[in-house]
């Protein structure tokens, strides 16, 4: 095998992973499935056992949890869950937490 310089219209495997899923608008989607990844590691497993659904809408993270005082625990959390979850994400992706 030899080596062969790239030519003008090649593009790096990394661009052209980054177009499709720009183009596709994937990013949310997979923002959603590593928050879900990170809950479950960062939470732990009680709070993820009582974590009914967790959802991302635009920039607003939804938790519904089937605990009363589950619930009222995460809500006087939610800054603290948010400021986490961005840390670990490398990004500003969650604006809003809303527990239900």
């Amino acid at each position: 095998m030899y080596y062969r310089p790239p030519s003008e219209n090649q593009i790096s495997l990394s661009d052209a992973l980054s177009t499709l899923i720009k183009d596709l608008k994937l990013k949310p989607r997979m923002d959603e499935l590593k928050i879900r990844q990170l809950w479950n590691q960062l939470m732990g497993k009680p709070i993820s056992n009582h974590t009914k659904s967790l959802h991302l809408k635009g920039n607003k993270l939804y938790i519904n949890v089937d605990s009363a005082a589950l619930k009222q625990e995460l809500y006087y959390s939610r800054s603290k869950i948010k400021e986490l979850l961005n840390k670990e994400m490398d990004d500003n992706i969650i604006h809003e937490v809303l527990v239900y």
